[in-house]
C-alpha cells in the first residue's frame, strides 16, 4: 500500500547496502588473493571461472520457475541463502585445510564449493530482480534505484578500503587469517541482509 512504500524503500536501501558490501568482502580481488594465499593453481582458476560462466545459464531455469509458478521471493531467499552457506563453508575449509598444511585440499574445497555458490547466485538474480521491480512503482523506479545505488555505493566503499589497509598491512604470512576475517564480515552483512527480507 502507498503508506507502507516509504519504509519498504529505505528497507531496501538498507539491505541493498549490506547485500553489496557482502558481495564485495567475498568476491573480487579479496577472492582472488584468499585463492592465491592457499595454493589456488592457474588451472584451478579456470576450472572455478569457467563454471562460474556457465552457471549463469541456470538462469533460464529459475526465471522460467518464478514465471510459471510464482514463489518469487522463496525461490530468491532459498537460492540466495545456499549460495551464502555453501561461500562461508568453501572459506572456512580452505581456513582449516590450509592451517593443517594441507594446500591442495584447501584449493580443492575452495574450488568444489565457490563453483557451487555460483550456481545459486546465479539462480538468485532473476526472481531477485522481477520481485524488485514489482515492489517499487514505475513512476519512482528510476529515482529509488539512483538514490540505493549512491548509498549501495558509499557503504561498500566504507568497508572495502579499510578492509584493502588491513591486507596490505598484514605480513605474507597472516594473509589467510585477514581475509578470512574480511570474508567473516561480509558473511556477516550477507546473512543479516537475508534475515532482514
Amino acid at each position: 500500500t502507498p503508506e507502507k512504500l516509504p519504509w519498504i524503500m529505505r528497507r531496501h536501501i538498507l539491505t541493498g547496502a549490506m547485500g553489496s558490501t557482502y558481495f564485495n568482502l567475498t568476491t573480487g580481488m579479496f577472492l582472488v588473493a584468499f585463492g592465491d594465499a592457499i595454493g589456488v593453481t592457474i588451472f584451478q582458476w579456470g576450472v572455478l571461472t569457467a563454471i562460474t560462466c556457465f552457471a549463469i545459464t541456470i538462469q533460464i531455469f529459475s526465471a522460467y520457475t518464478a514465471a510459471r509458478h510464482g514463489y518469487r521471493r522463496v525461490i530468491w531467499y532459498v537460492s540466495e541463502m545456499s549460495n551464502r552457506l555453501i561461500r562461508g563453508a568453501g572459506f572456512a575449509a580452505a581456513v582449516v585445510y590450509f592451517g593443517w598444511g594441507e594446500r591442495f585440499e584447501a584449493a580443492f574445497a575452495f574450488v568444489v564449493l565457490m563453483s557451487l555458490a555460483s550456481i545459486f547466485a546465479a539462480a538468485a538474480t532473476p526472481p531477485w530482480l522481477s520481485w524488485l521491480t514489482d515492489i517499487i512503482p514505475e513512476k519512482v523506479h528510476g529515482s529509488f534505484m539512483g538514490r540505493r545505488d549512491a548509498w549501495l555505493a558509499l557503504t561498500t566503499l566504507s568497508f572495502v578500503i579499510p578492509a584493502s589497509f588491513l591486507l596490505d598491512t598484514v605480513p605474507e604470512n597472516g594473509k589467510v587469517r585477514a581475509l578470512a576475517l574480511i570474508f567473516a564480515v561480509g558473511l556477516l552483512l550477507g546473512m543479516l541482509d537475508l534475515i532482514l527480507h
